[in-house]
């Protein structure tokens, strides 16, 4: 009995390192951790945030960006509730009550993407798809050298705004999206 003890110890070690070896790695061409926002900004990542980001991106195998950020956008709207409140929610408020409206869905699509590296950028709406004037928010993002606008919070990927303009949205810029346009 006691001559299996060793062989048991080196076969469980060399499991353990095949386990270890055979450990996903980070799909070519991806890196995670890029979204550096300090804790008071509306795009700051929580731990659990950054978990999900891993999730998303080993969900499937991604061959371009349209399909990561596509990948960030479907988990947005399965996963987030639209509330008609008042007052600007953060990328962590949205993604801890799991509720938000079109800024704060924006702001955790906008924190999620570039957490690996895409740029996407916050976007106020004036006049929607169909010409309507409207006080909306959705992120502007490029993606494999092209633009898009994603709308979770509408849940369109691809959105055909009339009018609308990227907003500064730089770490600690408070951003108003009722201030009127001069």
């Amino acid at each position: 009995m006691r001559k299996k003890y060793p062989i048991l110890v080196a076969c469980a070690s060399a499991l353990m390192f095949v386990a270890l070896a055979a450990a996903p790695a980070l799909p070519a061409g991806w890196t995670l951790g890029l979204n550096t926002a300090p804790g008071y900004d509306y795009y700051h990542l929580t731990a659990e945030m950054r978990t999900l980001v891993e999730d998303i991106l080993y969900r499937r195998f991604y061959t371009s960006e349209e399909q990561l950020a596509r990948g960030i956008f479907d988990w947005v709207v399965e996963n987030i509730d639209y509330e008609d409140n008042f007052g600007v929610a953060s990328a962590r408020k949205v993604f801890e009550n799991r509720r938000g409206k079109c800024g704060g869905q924006t702001r955790l699509f906008i924190a999620l993407a570039r957490d690996l590296g895409l740029d996407a950028r916050y976007v106020l709406v004036d006049r929607d798809q169909s010409g309507r004037p409207v006080k909306h928010a959705c992120a502007w993002v490029r993606l494999d050298g092209q633009t898009f606008l994603v709308d979770p919070a509408s849940g369109i990927f691809d959105a055909r705004h009339q009018s609308w303009r990227i907003a500064e949205d730089s770490p600690g810029y408070l951003l108003l999206a009722l201030t009127p346009r001069n």
